[in-house]
């Protein structure tokens, strides 16, 4: 027993950008980096150096909200290359907006495994003399994603590497959702309903272990005698539960340190991208028993 937003949003930053910018230069058939057009005009390089692309709009506190700033500065520079903008001839204003819908879902819990997160963009290029508009349109662009990121699928390959080690049957069952309580609280009761019913639960999460633990509650099912219990990551909720509940635990100061180390190498460009894996340890506590006599 959640959104790697941060790779989706860069996504759907790129595309929105390269739509953004494909729309406005629509129709336009000369070399991009040309100094003068065919007719002996303005180039298109110097033309867009020419647009101002203002703040773009978005609802506030949204992933929306977070593709805005790449995707205004990822068309800024691809409208001036890098350099001075000049004396603006036009400005660029543009909103956007995304939808989420879910395209498969856990036939267990009914929470989503496969999302389509649509963004739309709608845009005006305004001339600043007359303050007309001279282009209008929307553009859209749609990426799938897994909500529960990878992560997940290292927990579960881990925790079948160790079953393999032992050289026991694998008996385990594995019911992905997202890393939420309600997620926990339903895949809790999807497993008492099974017969013979699971010996050991093992939470991915702390929000997965709150509605675990308020499942069992409701059953009245004793941990350990009925149901032994392990979480990941240490939190207070595992000491502070009677019995205090073991935990699958990992040093977060150095997760933070190390990809703080690793983001100041990529931006001064002394590294490539690295992949890091940090230790974990085991908490045994009184959650934990031997199974009962099926």
């Amino acid at each position: 027993m959640g959104f790697d937003s941060r790779a989706t949003i860069r996504r759907l930053a790129r595309a929105a950008t390269v739509l953004a910018a494909a729309a406005l230069v629509a129709g336009c058939f000369q070399p991009l980096y040309g100094d003068r057009s065919v007719s002996g005009g303005p180039g298109l390089r110097e033309a867009l150096s020419g647009v101002q692309v203002m703040e773009i709009r978005a609802a506030a506190n949204t992933p929306e909200a977070r593709m805005a700033v790449p995707i205004q500065n990822d068309l800024r520079f691809n409208f001036t290359g890098g350099g001075n903008s000049g004396f603006p001839t036009h400005r660029l204003l543009v909103q956007i907006s995304g939808s989420r819908a879910v395209v498969s879902a856990t036939n267990v819990t009914g929470l989503p495994f496969i999302e389509n997160f649509t963004l739309n963009a709608t845009y005006s290029l305004v001339e600043i003399a007359t303050n007309k508009p001279v282009v209008t349109g929307r553009a859209t662009t749609t990426v799938s994603y897994d909500p529960a990121g990878t992560q997940r699928y290292a927990r579960i390959a881990g925790m079948q590497d160790a079953v393999a080690g032992r050289g026991i049957p694998d008996e385990t069952i594995v019911l992905t959702g997202s890393l939420s309580a309600e997620h926990g609280e339903a895949a809790t009761e999807e497993l008492l309903r099974m017969s013979p019913r699971p010996t050991a639960i093992i939470a991915g999460g702390n929000q997965v272990l709150a509605g675990c633990v308020r499942a069992l509650s409701r059953h009245r099912v004793s941990i350990p005698d009925d149901m032994s219990l392990v979480t990941c990551d240490e939190v207070a909720l595992s000491e502070l539960h009677s019995p205090p509940i073991a935990s699958v635990g990992r040093d977060t100061v150095a997760l933070g340190r190390i990809a703080a180390e690793l983001l100041l190498k990529r931006i001064t460009g002394s590294s490539d991208p690295e992949t890091v894996v940090l230790p974990t340890s085991f908490t045994p506590r009184g959650s934990c028993a031997p199974p009962p006599a099926q």
